[in-house]
């Protein structure tokens, strides 16, 4: 899938960009600036600005939307993007990576950053929260996703209680999207987007999936790799998910328990076939590749 495609070249571009590094180190060896001919980031204002796990970003622009990477302190990236009106722009990001340094780029593309814009702030949090909070794709706080996770894993169920009945919605509501590859519609998705259009591809599943989880208390992340349902059928790119239960990850495939593909109409077959299972059966059929920063 083109997603593990574009997590790659987002990586190698500011890689590139950045060079290899610390970010305190970066930080003392490069220009910092908070604007450009382009984009004038507001807040902060000054470099190293100290935050306890939210970043909050103010500025002016004259393009239509700002673009922004995040590297955390152990090289983690992450992109977000804010929407401009009337010339403003204004967005809160979650710092989910720990206690550190974190650096901030800006720009009028979602991959590419060419450094006129770039500052340093530190997250005094301790906690690593890339699992547990809401993040530009997977934002587990839209609100259509929390009543949803609400009605769904009220208190008192089990962790395995909310992930099955997580699961089954999904399943039952989200169709798979037979016309993705001639329609241009982008992988990467917000989960609110795909809640409110209730249909897209792997890599749609395990963002909407991801979210309700999060907001519901469970840890999760998307997993990127090679799956196919039989030997005799070659492997291809592939995203599912992986949940903490009780402590301990287990693998969840909503998009596969959703049902199948009949030429190029999508056929309901919910199932529970890939929720929970042990890890040398869904080894058969899946292999891990990549875990993401979604």
């Amino acid at each position: 899938m083109k997603s593990l495609r574009r997590i790659l070249v987002f990586a190698l571009t500011l890689t590139l960009i950045a060079g290899i590094g610390t970010a305190d180190a970066w930080a003392a060896g490069y220009r910092v600036s908070f604007s450009n001919s382009e984009i004038s980031i507001t807040s902060p204002a000054t470099n190293s600005v100290q935050c306890n796990g939210v970043l909050s970003i103010s500025g002016t622009t004259k393009l239509g939307t700002v673009y922004f990477a995040v590297r955390g302190p152990k090289q983690e990236l992450s992109g977000y993007q804010a929407d401009v009106v009337n010339g403003t722009f204004a967005l809160d990001i979650n710092l989910r990576y720990g206690k550190g340094l974190y650096t901030i780029w800006a720009g009028p593309h979602p991959q590419k950053f060419d450094g006129s814009i770039r500052f340093v702030v530190e997250n005094t949090e301790q906690q690593d929260k890339r699992n547990t909070a809401s993040s530009y794709y997977v934002d587990s706080d839209n609100p259509a996703i929390k009543k949803l996770a609400a009605t769904l894993a009220p208190s008192g169920l089990s962790d395995m209680e909310k992930l099955r009945n997580i699961h089954d919605w999904v399943t039952a509501n989200i169709s798979y999207d037979c016309s993705y590859h001639e329609s241009g519609r982008e992988n990467l998705e917000k989960a609110s987007y795909i809640l409110q259009k209730r249909d897209g591809v792997c890599s749609h599943y395990a963002i909407l999936t991801a979210a309700l989880c999060r907001a519901a208390g469970l840890p999760s992340r998307i997993i990127n790799g090679p799956a196919s349902l039989s030997d005799s059928v070659p492997r291809v790119n592939h995203a599912w998910n992986e949940v903490q239960v009780n402590g301990q990850w287990v693998a969840v495939d909503t998009c596969w328990d959703a049902g199948y593909t009949k030429g190029n109409t999508f056929v309901p077959a919910p199932s529970t076939r890939f929720l929970a299972p042990s890890k040398a059966v869904f080894a058969k059929t899946h292999t891990a590749s990549l875990v993401t920063l979604y």
